[in-house]
């Protein structure tokens, strides 16, 4: 088999004899990969949009409004009022999506958005730094949902050296599963995004590109199902 171009970093690479393509999973809105590979007419695929190219076809999309919407409201329901959140800084479709519909959830209601960034690389204690301060006040936060699990288990950790209970005076949820989720104790409430279901769709229309074939007109994105655990009081 003829070996095709250099991979741009962050990419994977997929070939046929007679042609050569890539996914690209979490496209930043301002990297250059992307750009780079539609540049040099490579059949290219996404899984989650570029944020800066919401008109690029190739996409194997997720529901980010519908995870976050349902989550905020499952917290709601449950009794939150004055919910923070903490998302990513990174420039993606998970964080900048995130942010927006948590922005324009809390507007619809009339409240005030209580939102903080956090670069995923300072982890769980980044997490515990960042929200003490907010603990510590008279009028705190009675739900934190954040974009990242390892976010979650550092706000865990710091709620229960505060002396605060969970889910009784805080309630945790992650808009992404992870090992630290699921083994914190309390568990913690999480968003499963279908991975699989995304993998294998990005598979599929990057062999319609190659075969020359249009994409699918309005392809549904694809939704994630949230596991209610402890730290929400299930």
């Amino acid at each position: 088999m003829r070996a095709g171009p250099r991979r741009p970093s962050g990419t994977r690479h997929c070939a046929r004899s007679r042609s050569t393509g890539y996914i690209v999973a979490g496209p930043y809105g301002s990297g250059p990969v992307v750009d780079e590979l539609l540049e040099r007419d490579l059949p290219t695929v996404m899984i989650e949009e570029n944020p800066d190219r919401p008109d690029l076809p190739w996409v194997a999309a997720l529901d980010h409004a519908d995870g976050m919407t349902r989550v905020l409201d499952g917290l709601e329901a449950r009794g939150a009022r004055n919910i923070l959140a903490i998302v990513g800084k990174e420039n993606n479709a998970w964080t900048r999506y995130s942010r927006e519909v948590f922005l324009d959830w809390s507007k619809r209601r009339g409240r005030s958005p209580l939102v903080e960034e956090l670069d995923e690389g300072e982890g769980v204690q980044g997490a515990r730094l960042l929200v003490e301060p907010y603990l510590a006040r008279p009028d705190r936060p009675d739900a934190v949902v954040t974009s990242a699990g390892r976010f979650a288990a550092g706000i865990a950790d710091i709620a229960q050296k505060l002396g605060l209970g969970i889910p009784q005076d805080l309630m945790i949820a992650s808009l992404l599963d992870s090992g630290y989720t699921r083994s914190h104790q309390p568990a913690i409430t999480s968003l499963q995004a279908p991975i699989e279901e995304l993998g294998g769709r990005a598979v599929a229309l990057l062999f319609d590109e190659l075969d020359g074939r249009a994409p699918a007109p309005d392809q549904e994105p694809l939704k994630g199902v949230i596991e209610w655990r402890a730290s929400t009081g299930h």
